[in-house]
Formats: C-alpha cells, structure tokens, sequence
C-alpha cells in the first residue's frame, strides 16, 4: 500500500513517482513501475504522481 498525491515536475527530483493502470472506476492504481527521483527529460506529462509517504511492498 502506497499513499500517492500529485506533484508539479520541477519537484519531481525530490519524490519517488510511479506508473500503473487504474482499476475499479479510477479509485485504485495497480503499479507497474516505480521510480526513485527521476528526471522529467523526455516526459510529456505536467503533473506526476508521487509517493508522499512510508511504503510497505511485497518482494
């Protein structure tokens, strides 16, 4: 479980984000990758969803 908000990309460096396909009507991400402090370079993306706290995964 992961708590996620929103973040514009010149603060991405500071903050993991992740990628994933929402399930059950957008209230549920199921990742696929996740990233610690990437760089925008290349993203065409505006705003990014980050990890905002403690995480617990699941090797």
């Amino acid at each position: 479980m992961i708590g996620l908000t929103t973040i514009p990309p010149e603060n991405i460096h500071k903050a993991g984000c992740v990628a994933g396909i929402w399930q059950d009507n957008n209230s549920l991400l199921s990742l696929t990758e996740i990233y610690e402090k990437p760089s925008v370079e290349g993203m065409a993306e505006d705003e990014f969803l980050c990890i905002f706290c403690l995480y617990l995964l699941t090797p």
